[in-house]
Order: C-alpha cells, then sequence, then structure tokens
C-alpha cells in the first residue's frame, strides 16, 4: 500500500510516498480503506518533530480520516465490512489503509463527502473551540477570518 511516511523529523517538503506492508490487525481491531484524510497544524508539528509528543520514527503522520470499513472480524463496535466511517487517531492516516480500535471510529452519513469526514474532528472542532473557549465569541459579535 502506498502511505507518507516520515524517516526522520524534517520539513514537509522533505516527507515521501511509499510503498509499504499494511498495516497488522489485533483482535477487536478494524480495517478501513481510507477514502479521505485531513491535514492539519498538528501533523506539520509532528512531521517536523516540533508537538508536545514525538511519535516513534518511521511513522505515518495524519490523525483524521474517512473510508471504508474492509475487515472487521467479529464485528467490534457494530462495524460491518463496507460501513462508512469517519474517525480520528494518533497518527497513521495518511495511508491507503489504516487500522484503529472501533473506539477512534464514528458512522458517516450518508451525503457526508469523506473529504469533509475527514477534516470534521480535529480542525472544525479546534477552530470551535478557539472561538468559544478561547475567544469567547458570543452571539451578535462578527468575526474576520483572514486565513
Amino acid at each position: 500500500m502506498k502511505a507518507v511516511v516520515v524517516e526522520q523529523y524534517a520539513t514537509i517538503d522533505q516527507i515521501e510516498l511509499r510503498d509499504i506492508p499494511p498495516p497488522s490487525m489485533e483482535p477487536g481491531q478494524l480495517r478501513i480503506r481510507v477514502e479521505a484524510a485531513g491535514i492539519g497544524f498538528v501533523d506539520g508539528l509532528k512531521i517536523e518533530g516540533r508537538y508536545q509528543t514525538k511519535d516513534p520514527l518511521p511513522f505515518i503522520p495524519g490523525t483524521e480520516f474517512a473510508g471504508v470499513v474492509t475487515d472487521a472480524p467479529g464485528a467490534p463496535g457494530g462495524y460491518q465490512p463496507g460501513m462508512r466511517v469517519m474517525g480520528m487517531t494518533r497518527s497513521g492516516a495518511l495511508a491507503e489503509e489504516i487500522v484503529v480500535g472501533p473506539a477512534a471510529l464514528h458512522p458517516l452519513p450518508d451525503g457526508v463527502a469523506a473529504e469533509v469526514a475527514a477534516s470534521f474532528r480535529a480542525n472544525y472542532l479546534t477552530a470551535l473551540y478557539a472561538l468559544s473557549a478561547r475567544a469567547m465569541l458570543v452571539a451578535g459579535e462578527q468575526l474576520l477570518v483572514l486565513g
């Protein structure tokens, strides 16, 4: 399978797409064919080794993804092959496949595009937190977003 692999902490332009073996599964895990993966500020920091925790090298970056369950021995969490899901994990989403436990997943409703779902949990919720808890934006105030 193809995956973005970080061999050493460096700038984003130094990471590469590689052919690697598919991830192995442990009992209670599911295999997901990734249709879309989000990449955000945290991923950039992790790739450069500047995040508050460091993933052991080599690693596959990416915390948000959406896709289809392809393997679910015992149907953990009620997930079955063919179900559309979105998920969030510590790393590994920038690959054709990811293996996660059911707690990392949520069913993806019909009509929600994979690329929308793959940017929802970390990026959208981080923005929501910034506006509500940090900036304390309230009804009636206006906000100008420049980037």
